[in-house]
């Protein structure tokens, strides 16, 4: 049996669903150098409750982190655990590997950057899960795909899911024409609140309009409720650390990223701006085409004022 796997990626949902295979039933568990104790106190708490029957396996972030002296102490814990332990790492943890071979435990080391890093294998990943499902892709499409998700597998990941559930609940009769259609709108629907959330004026503005030739009113108003819903659950995680958020670890994760670049007078301004051309739009005082700019407007408005 295999007691620990190290995965290698900066793509949490790629690690998540690598997770996935081998268990479904995890604790996660994040280093911080800071409260390293308060981990030592997590992590022994949760091997210890093996004995009481407990079946979760144990994911550990942040690896890369430590230096030589915790992961000593790291592996001394975990060296006789009955549980499956998950080291994810952004890059490869040498003496953490070297670490675990002179302790003899029996590890599998799966590096998940041969995917995000090579073309072919890229193109592999998403031929796979098509197939999985049965579905021919034709060379027009997997090279559709793989330009628009190249350096994203991250944002593909969460929309093949997406598809996937489309393709449940849906009698589609021109394949080729839902794939391209599904791929080629909620991508940019990501991409756009992303440079929202980052404060690209000049990007967020490009591909909104970009949007706004294929959108219908509706999904333009979905979009701007989606950014402000994203921006209500930063200022959320900043200021009530305790409150339960019901979404998927990975996502608050990318979250609280946010949060830290975002102070609240600029998350406010952001969502006033955001409501100020909601309304606007939902009045007919702006067309559709004037939606992009209008949100800018209103939001350097309000830093000015």
């Amino acid at each position: 049996m295999i007691n620990v796997y190290i995965i290698i990626t900066k793509d949490r949902k790629l690690a998540e669903l690598e997770i996935n295979k081998i268990s479904k039933k995890n604790i996660l568990l994040s280093i911080s150098k800071n409260n390293w104790q308060i981990f030592i106190d997590n992590l022994q708490k949760h091997l210890n409750l093996n004995i009481l029957g407990a079946q979760e396996n144990i994911v550990i972030y942040n690896i890369d982190l430590l230096n030589e002296k915790y992961i000593d102490q790291l592996v001394y814990l975990i060296k006789d655990a009955k549980k499956i332990i998950f080291f994810i790492a952004n890059s490869q943890p040498l003496y953490l590997e070297d670490k675990i071979k002179k302790e003899k435990i029996p590890h599998k080391i799966i590096n998940l950057h041969s995917i995000t890093n090579n073309s072919a294998n890229f193109a592999k990943y998403i031929k796979q899960f098509f197939n999985e499902h049965k579905i021919a892709l034709t060379p027009k499409l997997l090279n559709f795909l793989q330009e628009n998700y190249k350096n994203n597998i991250d944002l593909l990941i969460n929309d093949l899911e997406r598809f996937n559930f489309a393709i449940k609940n849906n009698n589609f009769n021109d394949i080729d024409k839902q794939i391209a259609n599904f791929f080629t709108l909620i991508p940019n629907v990501f991409k756009i609140q992303d440079y929202f959330l980052s404060l690209q004026w000049t990007l967020f503005i490009h591909n909104f309009k970009k949007i706004i030739q294929t959108s219908s009113n509706q999904e333009l108003l979905q979009l701007l409720s989606l950014i402000i819903h994203s921006l209500i659950k930063i200022y959320i995680l900043k200021n009530s650390p305790n409150y339960k958020l019901r979404n998927s670890y990975f996502y608050i994760q990318k979250l609280k990223d946010k949060a830290q670049r975002l102070d609240n007078e600029t998350l406010k301004k952001m969502i006033a701006a955001l409501a100020t051309t909601d309304a606007k739009f939902k009045k007919f005082a702006i067309s559709k085409e004037e939606i992009p700019e209008d949100i800018v407007f209103n939001l350097l408005f309000n830093f000015r004022y």
